[in-house]
């Protein structure tokens, strides 16, 4: 028995980013190597996002190919859907935003308490699962960028202003 081709979410998802995976392949011929004059190349500079766009390319290929069943339910279910993620827009926004004033630790501590509320939908989540788990992702994030990546994560203007 043939299968019949459908146009899902799914395909219609890793269409789009297919395109942008090929847009960002096109970009990455326009970096300039930051050390090219010292050893010729530096792949370093376009390396990581020609590998990201490629990984991002490859695996929306798999996912076009693989996803075959028709969508079962509509992707926002009506108002409460909508309202969802206006919130979640709007609070990556503040986080954006704040993150100059207030710092990553507590940014990225409440910016993860208040998205884990707002996705939550009708489920009760414990109290200590919205306190540990913003917490642990925190200290991961900061111990990664700050120690192992060595990048510097803001602090805040306020805690700079009270140090």
């Amino acid at each position: 028995m043939k299968k019949k081709f459908v146009m899902n979410r799914d395909r219609y998802f890793s269409t789009g980013m297919a395109v942008f995976s090929i847009i960002v392949l096109c970009l990455t011929t326009q970096i300039k190597p930051t050390f090219g004059s010292i050893s010729g190349s530096d792949p370093g500079s376009k390396a990581f996002p020609a590998g990201i766009a490629i990984l991002l390319l490859l695996s929306s290929i798999g996912k076009f190919i693989t996803c075959n069943k028709p969508d079962e339910k509509p992707f926002v279910e009506g108002k409460e859907g909508w309202f969802r993620i206006l919130s979640v827009l709007l609070l990556l926004l503040l986080y954006t935003v704040l993150m100059k004033y207030i710092g990553f630790i507590i940014c990225s501590f409440a910016g993860t308490a208040l998205l884990l509320w707002i996705m939550r939908g009708h489920r009760r989540i414990p109290v200590y699962t919205c306190i540990l788990y913003p917490a642990a992702l925190t200290a991961v994030l900061y111990f990664l960028f700050n120690n192992i990546l060595q990048v510097i994560m803001p602090v805040g203007q306020l805690w700079k202003a009270i140090l």
